[in-house]
């Protein structure tokens, strides 16, 4: 079963070193809905926008989402990617529209962060 995630994360590993196509280089990009969650657990707002993924970090509907501002990640109810960012680590949950993996997020979270990705399972 570790071989299983093993493959990905090394190819994901791989697309980052510089020879792979630099740091303007875009590794993949999914059509998401991005909800804020507030203190009830109950949505307070939705954007449905672009999620872009690099070397470079994150970007959503064309803005930067820097590393640092970054809190945490994780992935939930199968494909749902939940992300606490920003001073006060309000939590987003990230689904897709259509089609789309989330865990290739949270790889890519991790090897930027330098974590080996075991932390996830």
């Amino acid at each position: 079963m570790a071989e299983l995630y093993a493959r990905p994360r090394k190819a994901l590993q791989a697309s980052l070193q510089p020879e792979a196509g630099g740091q303007d280089t875009l590794l993949f990009s999914d059509t998401v809905t991005a909800q804020a969650i507030g203190e009830d657990h109950q949505v307070v707002s939705a954007q449905t926008g672009l999620l872009e993924a690099g070397p470079w970090g994150f970007r959503f509907a064309g803005r930067a989402l820097p590393l640092q501002e970054i809190r945490g990640a994780a992935i939930h109810s199968r494909n749902t990617l939940t992300v606490h960012y920003g001073p006060d680590a309000v939590q987003y949950e990230v689904t897709g529209t259509g089609y789309w993996n989330a865990l290739k997020y949270l790889y890519l979270y991790n090897l930027l962060n330098g974590k080996t990705g075991k932390e996830v399972f």
